[in-house]
């Protein structure tokens, strides 16, 4: 979502732009030059964690709400009419539209995040062909990663970042398919790194 977050900061240049995320997903918009605050909404969290975090959405008084899932939860689309936010924008689908006043239809085949991220914004007029990803580290974040690298890694190697995972596990490949890709990487010189948590 991070190239929407983009478009969206500068087509509302003035905007004060928050992002409601998960406890997971949070520390990828640190530092984001185009976010300016982060509020991190966890779904395994009791009701009333959950319902304080929604009280303090309702009391930002937000002009927008962008709900840029293209699935079938209906979680995200009533927070975002939660918010009272006069402008709703999001996806149709399992009766999500009811929560939105800017409506898109779900599309036929899924599409890319990134791509349903950015088409959500094309009922506002925001539409951009920048689709790259932004994570904004600091610079000793970097130093540290180059010297991690450094000390693990054959200095010419080209180096393969697999993430093995996903959220539902009808989206996840097979652990035996992710290993045989590893071992054809390395056999070819790559350096292979697992990223991830549990």
């Amino acid at each position: 979502s991070t190239p929407a977050l983009k478009a969206i900061k500068s087509a509302f240049p003035g905007s004060e732009l928050t992002v409601l995320a998960s406890p997971g997903a949070c520390g990828i918009l640190d530092n984001n030059p185009h976010v300016d605050r982060v509020v991190v909404y966890d779904r395994t969290a009791s009701m009333a964690a959950r319902a304080a975090v929604l009280r303090g959405l309702r009391e930002g008084r937000y002009d927008l709400a962008v709900d840029p899932l293209d699935d079938w939860d209906l979680e995200p689309a009533l927070i975002a009419a939660w918010s009272a936010a006069p402008v709703r924008v999001g996806y149709a689908g399992a009766g999500r539209e009811v929560f939105f006043n800017r409506i898109l239809e779900m599309p036929r085949i899924p599409a890319p995040a990134v791509d349903a991220a950015l088409r959500v914004l094309q009922p506002l007029g925001i539409r951009t062909a920048d689709r790259k990803p932004q994570i904004a580290l600091l610079e000793r974040e970097k130093a540290q990663a180059g010297q991690w690298l450094a000390e693990r890694l054959d200095g010419g190697a080209p180096v393969v970042g697999i993430h093995p995972g996903a959220t539902h596990g009808t989206q996840r490949w097979m652990p035996d398919y992710f290993a045989e890709l590893a071992d054809r990487l390395a056999k070819e010189g790559a350096a292979v790194m697992l990223l991830g948590g549990a």
